[in-house]
């Protein structure tokens, strides 16, 4: 098995083009998502997301993805997507807070059956800090997906969908294919 950096989106410089520093897969900024010009992407909250290519994750045996992010709330909202790559049968999604009680960070798949999830024990706390998520997907050698915030395992499910079963046409940051979801 070899490991490597295939995407890397630093979000430096400005403009509304998320730049992938490693390979060519561009993002496009709308709404009122923008650069702040030192390597952040701010999203509105309101209008805002980031559209990444098509073809991602499906190419690949097993994936990790790593991002650091300030989540502002608000605290009551549900649901809210940090990401979500796919179709309307094949998905996947990272939100800050899902369930009911408690809310907590929710990483799930699913390619037109039951999602397999890795649902943490803790929410994104809301506040000005920058908190470290690693998502890691292996259905090839483990079978697990894991997930983590600031460093600490908070969950572990299924990773039996095989990315190349995946459908990843449509791939945002900060917007759900949900319309009644907020941004």
């Amino acid at each position: 098995v070899r490991a490597e950096l295939v995407n890397r989106y630093c979000f430096d410089g400005a403009g509304r083009t998320a730049r992938d520093s490693v390979g060519s897969a561009h993002g496009e900024l709308h709404g009122g998502a923008r650069l702040n010009g030192r390597g952040v992407l701010l999203l509105d909250g309101n209008e805002g997301w980031v559209t990444l290519p098509s073809k991602l994750l499906s190419p690949h045996d097993a994936m990790s993805l790593e991002l650091w992010l300030t989540w502002k709330g608000p605290a009551s909202s549900k649901w809210q997507r940090i990401l979500e790559f796919g179709n309307a049968t094949d998905y996947l999604f990272l939100t800050p807070q899902a369930g009911s009680n408690p809310q907590t960070l929710r990483f799930a798949i699913a390619n037109g059956g039951p999602e397999k999830l890795a649902r943490g024990t803790l929410p994104i706390p809301v506040d000005s800090k920058i908190h470290h998520i690693v998502i890691s997907y292996d259905p090839v050698l483990t079978g697990r997906s894991n997930l983590y915030l600031d460093g600490s395992h908070q969950a572990s499910g299924s990773a039996s969908i095989a990315l190349a079963d995946f459908e990843d046409e449509e791939n945002w940051l900060g917007r759900s294919r949900y319309e009644s979801l907020p941004f």
